[in-house]
């Protein structure tokens, strides 16, 4: 069961949580995740992830080069195909989170 948005866990910092989420991007190891609240990314060592797919995401929330990322968690798909719109492009450069 979702416990917190991905705007409360990162208001809280690093700890266990749980979260439903929106895949929205796959990387190489990384997974770009919206739950509407907030962005987050998932490293996914298995590669496993699909765009457009609902989440159910159980493990750590820490921070990794200033960004917050689930490191390595559990997750269980609850949705595939999932509208997905992604956010306007905006300068990250600054960010240094791949």
């Amino acid at each position: 069961n979702p416990t917190k948005t991905f705007a409360e866990i990162i208001a809280a910092g690093a700890g266990n949580y749980s979260c439903e989420a929106t895949v929205l991007a796959v990387g190489s190891n990384q997974v770009a995740l919206t739950d509407g609240t907030d962005y987050m990314f998932m490293y996914n060592k298995a590669k496993n992830a699909v765009v457009g797919t609902k989440i159910l995401l159980n493990g750590a929330v820490t921070q990794y080069n200033g960004c917050w990322e689930w490191n390595d968690p559990a997750f269980y798909v609850s949705a595939k195909d999932v509208p997905v719109v992604h956010p306007t492009a905006v300068d990250r450069s600054r960010f240094l989170c791949f």
